[in-house]
């Protein structure tokens, strides 16, 4: 009768990633059934806005009383109906005490499809945030190769975020993780015609992707959907 959402997933509260989930589901709440909420900040992040947006979605949670809340924690590991969820990074893993934006503590995530086709959740992790992830490990990956992923959201919009030494060292994990299909969360408009970030050497990461599997990188201005039996996509 209604759509079931088993998981749904916050990776840090951002405007851009926050507000409409916020919306939605305080205005659809009575249209479907959602088992749980994963999220990735405790409220007492410090910055105005973004507590302020916790506050809102915990008003938003409220509106599924029956739904399990939970603090994402580096490390856990979840499984839905088949599918897993490692927690490669969270709030707790940080190289900032006190970081300067909740870019620099935003969850990372490795789904698992029932064949083993992976997908790798970046967010908005700066580029030294997933230096870290690299360099130091997480407590999931500890080796180079459990890093390697079929799917990949490109960070922050592909907008690099830190040093050019910093972009180099992203460089290198891409190489590591070699997805096949990677998603840029960016408009159609912007991902052709910004040429800064997205085709343009210095930004070796980005250029990387776009020159290696150019015919596999998608803007996200609509609805994609993957076969991860054939690695098609499309859009609805």
């Amino acid at each position: 009768e209604k759509p079931v959402i088993i998981a749904w997933f916050i990776t840090h509260f951002h405007l851009d990633h926050i507000d409409l989930a916020t919306r939605f589901i305080k205005e659809q709440g009575d249209s479907l059934e959602i088992k749980g909420f994963y999220y990735n900040s405790s409220g007492k992040y410090g910055k105005i806005d973004e507590d302020e947006r916790f506050a809102l979605w915990e008003e938003a949670m409220d509106c599924h009383p029956e739904a399990a809340r939970h603090l994402l924690k580096s490390g856990e590991k979840f499984e839905f109906s088949g599918v897993t969820a490692d927690v490669l990074m969270a709030e707790d893993f940080r190289y900032y005490a006190d970081p300067p934006s909740q870019n620099h503590i935003c969850a990372a995530l490795m789904i698992t499809f029932e064949n083993g086709k992976r997908f790798a959740v970046l967010g908005d992790c700066d580029t030294e945030r997933l230096y870290q992830l690299r360099v130091n490990g997480s407590p999931v990956y500890r080796q180079d190769t459990e890093l390697r992923c079929d799917i990949l959201q490109v960070p922050h919009h592909g907008l690099p975020l830190g040093s050019k030494p910093f972009i180099d060292k992203n460089l290198e994990l891409y190489k590591i993780m070699e997805p096949a299909i990677c998603f840029f969360p960016s408009s159609e408009d912007r991902f052709n015609t910004d040429k800064k970030f997205f085709d343009n050497p210095f930004y070796s990461d980005n250029h990387y992707l776009l020159t290696t599997r150019k015919e596999k990188c998608y803007p996200c201005s609509k609805t994609a959907v993957v076969d991860t039996k054939t690695m098609e996509v499309s859009y609805e």
